[in-house]
């Protein structure tokens, strides 16, 4: 019995690419169905791009958020999503002065950030205002000197994440309208969440300590 060639569709009309044993059949450049492969991935990369940058293990958050707060963002904001895995982080942590960007897990307890050196920061200093971390695990055992999250913006938000050991996992500090709920506190030494300064409206709920 002869077994018939498959070929997928794909978005936008496209021919797709065939499956048979050792080879992979490759359209014609310059013809239609070429043009039609171009068509259908571009409504790919425009999908994705509509949810958010997609950051992988391996690659900088930093350059990642270089890359959605420059002059294409917009002025309602970005949106980065770490998949899951381990993010190494440096000893002077991820500094973010801009306005409206969110830092999303996509796989919430498995997307871990974490420290094997000595920190000179904390891990996250929010300055900026309208920012979110959501779904993140911070492992910060080495910090004893610095916060874990330090938030100087107004209108911050601390959602749904794990701190994984730290002295102290989150500071308010003169910050006005600020969120931290439904995290995880683990093995956290000092205190949780310490609000400083001059802060007001800031909204502390559903914490979970062990």
């Amino acid at each position: 019995m002869t077994q018939s060639r498959y070929v997928a569709p794909v978005s936008g009309g496209a021919i797709g690419l065939g499956f048979a044993p050792e080879r992979l059949n490759r359209v014609a450049p310059g013809g239609l169905p070429t043009m039609r492969n171009g068509v259908g991935l571009s409504e790919a990369q425009d999908r994705l791009a509509s949810l958010g940058h997609v950051v992988l293990p391996g690659q900088s958050i930093v350059d990642a958020i270089r890359a959605v707060t420059g002059t294409l963002a917009g002025s309602e904001g970005a949106r980065i999503f770490l998949s899951e895995g381990d993010y190494d982080i440096g000893a002077a942590g991820i500094s973010i002065a801009f306005t409206r960007l969110e830092i999303i897990a996509i796989a919430p307890g498995k997307t871990v950030l974490r420290r094997t050196v000595t920190p000179t920061a904390p891990l996250f200093t929010l300055s900026g205002t309208r920012l979110r971390l959501q779904g993140l695990r911070l492992k910060d055992s080495l910090n004893t000197g610095y916060d874990t999250v330090s938030v100087t913006g107004d209108y911050c938000e601390v959602v749904e994440c794990h701190f994984d050991g730290a002295s102290t996992a989150v500071e308010i500090a003169s910050a006005d309208y600020c969120v931290v709920r439904d995290c995880l506190f683990e093995n956290v030494t000092t205190i949780t969440v310490d609000v400083t300064g001059t802060s007001t409206g800031t909204l502390l709920a559903n914490f979970r300590i062990s």
